[in-house]
């Protein structure tokens, strides 16, 4: 279990990022800021953390972890329309804390963060597209080919967001949401009336 003071010191730091973030960019960031904002010592920073990246990676994976919950507490027991209405407000909320922290998930969805945040982005949107295929009707597609489909559309859903989050790019958030919604479901829909290919004589 872990610590609560360390828990609530990780919180302290990844607020404090978050709100530095508002006012510069990562780059500019210093750990001494990092610290005064949090209103901890310097010395306890390196009790937890290496550098600054490290409580970037730590708020995404909080982020993530949280998200993902929250996906698949709303897909529980559900299925079809009711799934897809319910999973609706949370990614909406999920856009919502992109968009507010735009600068920081730029750096990840640029890449710019690191391959490794950048892959457990996409292998979050796998799965969390996982749940949601697993609510509509697949008309028996294989275990395999669900998870082909996922990581297609992973693939497009980071792309997609990553440029929505550029600063020329001016598109409501529940456009963009609807938007995915409208590609995964096209996706999902499409691969299930492909006529299966014919095994070679």
């Amino acid at each position: 279990m872990a610590d609560p003071r360390q828990e609530r010191t990780r919180a302290a730091l990844r607020e404090a990022l978050v709100d530095l973030l508002t006012e510069r960019e990562f780059d500019a960031i210093s750990v001494s800021a990092l610290c005064r904002r949090a209103g901890i010592a310097r010395p306890t920073f390196y009790l937890h953390c290496k550098e600054k990246a490290d409580i970037l990676r730590d708020h995404v994976e909080h982020f993530l972890n949280a998200h993902e919950a929250a996906f698949a507490e709303a897909t529980r027991d559900r299925r079809g329309t009711d799934a897809r209405d319910a999973l609706a407000p949370v990614f909406v909320e999920m856009l919502t804390t992109i968009e507010r922290e735009a600068r920081l998930f730029r750096l990840v969805f640029g890449g710019r963060a690191g391959l490794e945040l950048h892959e457990r982005l996409l292998e979050h949107q796998r799965r969390i597209n996982r749940l949601y295929f697993a609510t509509q009707d697949h008309r028996d597609l294989a275990d395999a080919e669900l998870d082909l489909i996922a990581s297609f559309c992973a693939g497009g859903v980071m792309h997609l967001v990553g440029r929505w989050l550029e600063p020329d790019t001016h598109l409501p958030l529940a456009r963009v949401a609807q938007l995915v919604g409208q590609l995964l479901d096209g996706a999902l829909r499409r691969a299930v009336t492909l006529p299966t290919p014919k095994a070679a004589p």
